[in-house]
C-alpha cells in the first residue's frame, strides 16, 4: 500500500481528549467540523479543512492538533 503525504496539514482528532464543549465549531470558516444533531460526536471533514489551525487554538482540551494530510 503506496502512502502520499500532502503539503497542506489537516487538523486531528483525538476523540479520547475531546470533551464536547463544542468551542471548536464556531472557530472553522471551512465547514470541517459538524455536530450531528443528536449525536455527542464531533465530525471532521478531511477534506474540508484548510490546515488554517484555528480550530486547534479554540479547543482548550488540546483535543485537536495540526499533523499531515495523508491518503492511503
Amino acid at each position: 500500500m503506496n502512502t502520499t503525504v500532502m503539503s497542506a496539514p489537516v487538523a486531528r482528532l483525538d476523540e479520547q481528549r475531546c470533551t464536547r464543549c463544542w468551542l471548536c465549531l464556531p472557530s472553522c470558516a471551512a465547514g470541517a467540523l459538524m455536530r450531528v444533531p443528536g449525536e455527542r460526536d464531533l465530525l471532521l471533514d478531511f477534506w474540508a479543512c484548510r490546515g488554517c489551525g484555528d480550530c486547534v487554538r479554540a479547543c482548550p482540551a488540546g483535543a485537536l492538533v495540526l499533523g499531515e494530510r495523508t491518503t492511503a
